[in-house]
């Protein structure tokens, strides 16, 4: 694959723009790790929170990238820069970020989560080796660790093992002592608890007076 923009690629595109969005791109490398980023924001956090619509601003996996050399894209209709600031604390960034979250309210399920959120209900294997554990092995061979992503990566497991069950406080309140798969945990956020950090991530969900209504706003074809 020499990533060189021909006749072919343009004609495919065209095809393919029946059915979905698509566009003609050299940028191969900087395409798959900005839909990387894009699966590792919200992917996890859903297996192990049993929580639609959550997501964290992943700053170390853009900063990655971008030491690796990576042009990255837009990630959610948003500048990679935008959400890795985000997840470092910036409040102007941050604001933005949470106002793209919020402009999403509507456009489909409150329910619906994603693919790992439904191989985790479904009791089948996760993919997380493959995004945020990724992450991480990348990072180490550059020198960023990614501690976010490695907590992470960790919880999936251990709730895809029975260890724990599935709780939106493993990350809302990372310092707080994981809950055992003896005890019962409700998927729903506790009381002011729609954001948290821990190292360089941050959690955002869509607040549940939104997704609770969601479905209320939604036009009818």
């Amino acid at each position: 694959m020499h990533g060189n923009i021909t006749e072919w690629a343009h004609e495919v595109c065209r095809l393919v723009s029946y059915a979905d969005s698509a566009k003609v791109t050299d940028n191969l490398w900087g395409e798959r790790w900005s839909k990387l980023v894009a699966n590792t924001m919200a992917n996890g956090v859903s297996a192990c929170t049993g929580l639609p619509g959550s997501q964290i601003a992943q700053s170390t996996a853009i900063r990655i990238g971008q030491a690796r050399g990576y042009r990255l894209e837009e990630i959610d209709h948003l500048p990679p820069e935008t959400i890795a600031r985000a997840g470092e604390g910036d409040a102007a960034a941050l604001k933005a970020y949470e106002e793209r979250r919020l402009s999403r309210v509507g456009r489909g399920s409150p329910d619906q989560r994603p693919s790992m959120g439904q191989d985790m209900a479904k009791g089948r294997r996760t993919e997380i080796e493959y995004l945020n554990d990724f992450v991480v092995r990348e990072g180490e061979q550059i020198g960023i660790q990614a501690r976010a992503n490695e907590r992470l990566v960790d919880i999936v497991k251990r709730v895809a093992r029975g260890e724990l069950k599935q709780d939106p406080r493993h990350i809302t309140e990372p310092a707080a002592k994981l809950t055992p798969a003896s005890q019962t945990a409700s998927p729903s956020p506790p009381p002011g608890a729609e954001r948290g950090s821990s190292a360089a991530l941050r959690y955002t969900c869509i607040p549940q007076r939104f997704r609770a209504g969601a479905s209320h706003g939604r036009k009818r074809s």
